[in-house]
Formats: C-alpha cells, sequence, structure tokens
C-alpha cells in the first residue's frame, strides 16, 4: 500500500513537473511601479542584462600591467565589444585608450590656443615689406 502511494505521488509530481516554467524576470522580485525596477532597467538598458566579468590573472612573479600585455587587453577588450549582445566593455586597454583620447584633445586645445595666440600678436604687429635685391 505505501509502495503504491509512492508511485501515485511520484507520478503527480513529474506531471506537475513538466508544467513549470522556469522565469526569472524582474518583475516578478521587484515592483514594476517602483524606483528600483526603474533603476534596474535603466542599468540593463545600458549595460546589457546579464554582465559578465573576465578576469586576468598573471602568473606568479610577473606583472599583468606591462606595455605589452595592455595591448593584449586592449585587443581582447576589442574582440568582445564585437560580440553578439555585447553593449559596453570596460578595462585596462579602455582605460589607456580613454586616457590616450583625453591626452590628446587637450595637447590639441592647447596647441590650438597656442595657434591663436601667436596669430593675434602676429596680426598686431607693421607689417615691413623687404626689398629683395635683383
Amino acid at each position: 500500500m505505501l509502495l503504491l502511494l509512492a508511485l501515485l505521488l511520484s507520478a503527480g509530481s513529474a506531471v506537475g513537473l513538466t508544467r513549470l516554467r522556469p522565469d526569472a524576470r524582474v518583475d516578478l522580485l521587484v515592483d514594476p511601479n517602483g524606483a528600483a525596477f526603474k533603476d534596474q532597467a535603466l542599468f540593463a538598458d545600458t549595460f546589457g542584462a546579464d554582465p559578465v566579468v573576465v578576469m586576468a590573472k598573471p602568473a606568479s612573479g610577473s606583472s599583468l600591467i606591462t606595455p605589452d600585455h595592455i595591448v593584449g587587453l586592449s585587443h581582447l577588450e576589442g574582440k568582445l565589444h564585437q560580440a553578439a549582445g555585447v553593449k559596453k566593455v570596460y578595462g585596462p586597454g579602455t582605460l589607456v585608450n580613454t586616457l590616450a583620447i583625453s591626452t590628446t584633445t587637450i595637447l590639441l586645445d592647447a596647441c590650438a590656443q597656442e595657434g591663436k595666440a601667436a596669430e593675434a600678436s602676429a596680426r598686431q604687429r607693421p607689417f615691413h615689406s623687404w626689398a629683395c635685391p635683383r
């Protein structure tokens, strides 16, 4: 009798399991009208819903942040950025690239200001024509 009851419960459980549908939506955990839900939706839209972290560890006794490794990490970040579904990639290569762009922009702006100042100064000086010998 107990064996028959166990079989019936097992069969009922098997039928019940086939009707279950997994659902990992955020609105099942958080009120869809709440600020937390809106913040999560904005985060997911900006960065993607499933963040992935890739960690690199150097061999014992060596450093990961070297010029050769930065080039390789930057290349890896570029490949990851091209992968389907990837919205944002941040890492050491991105940092170096961002710093290089920012530094170049600042230096170009400084050069432009110096050039404009030199041009303005030259325009204020009187023009002298020099006679060229024939």
